[in-house]
């Protein structure tokens, strides 16, 4: 009995030192089916422990760009911007026409057609209507040239691009008003034709003439203003 006793002894300080030697060299990946779960350790999988270095690393990095943002972010807020408004270049200046000659009052007074030599502008906003297809055509450009006896050609442009042509004469009135008058009806490019005139005008104290253009065909009176061509002698 005493040599059981002994043998059940020297047992259990064999298991006992056995235990507690497992106890101190846990083996990586060893499972024990006689062992309790929280006995069963294992060692770490080599890809987890690299995996958790990278998240580590990316932690690192992402405090690293954070605190650069917030260097960048304290420089913008002492920048002071300021527009720079380009100025534009001036346009050309407007190529200025030589002043028109004031009319010859004293050769108006004394009736001299003489003084009608050289052209003429007279100034209207000249509108004519088909009396046929009642277009209406505006004309802006109305000139006359003369010789030194009065005989002249009219010329009329239109905003269309048609021009109108024909004879005009000079001469005063008993009243010493000049009369400027169309020896017929005006013939255009556009093979239409403008009614004959007589333009009856007076001289005003500028230099220019008070005119009115009646077309006796027509029954139709406009008002002009007769001047000196710039340039013009």
């Amino acid at each position: 009995m005493p040599r059981l006793l002994v043998l059940v002894l020297a047992l259990c300080l064999i298991g006992g030192a056995a235990f507690a030697g497992l106890l101190a060299l846990q083996s990586c990946g060893a499972r024990l089916p006689l062992l309790p779960g929280w006995l069963a350790a294992s060692c770490p999988d080599p890809a987890a422990r690299a995996a958790a270095a990278r998240l580590e690393e990316l932690r690192r990095d992402q405090d690293l760009l954070r605190a650069e943002i917030r260097v960048a972010e304290q420089a913008l807020s002492r920048l002071r911007c300021e527009a720079v408004h380009e100025t534009p270049e001036p346009p050309p200046p407007a190529r200025a026409e030589p002043p028109a000659p004031a009319i010859d009052a004293e050769a108006w007074r004394a009736r001299d057609v003489g003084m009608l030599d050289g052209c003429w502008s007279l100034d209207s906003d000249y509108r004519v209507q088909d009396m046929e297809t009642g277009a209406v055509t505006d004309y802006t450009e109305w000139n006359m040239c003369f010789d030194g006896a009065g005989q002249g050609r009219a010329t009329m442009r239109a905003t269309s691009g048609s021009t109108c042509e024909g004879p005009i004469g000079g001469r005063f009135d008993g009243g010493g008003r000049l009369v400027l008058e169309e020896s017929g009806n005006l013939g255009c490019s556009d093979q239409t034709a403008i009614f004959r005139r007589i333009i009856t005008c007076s001289l005003l104290p500028d230099g220019a003439a008070d005119c009115s253009s009646h077309q006796p065909e027509a029954g139709r009176t406009v008002p002009v203003r007769l001047r000196r061509s710039p340039g013009a002698p």
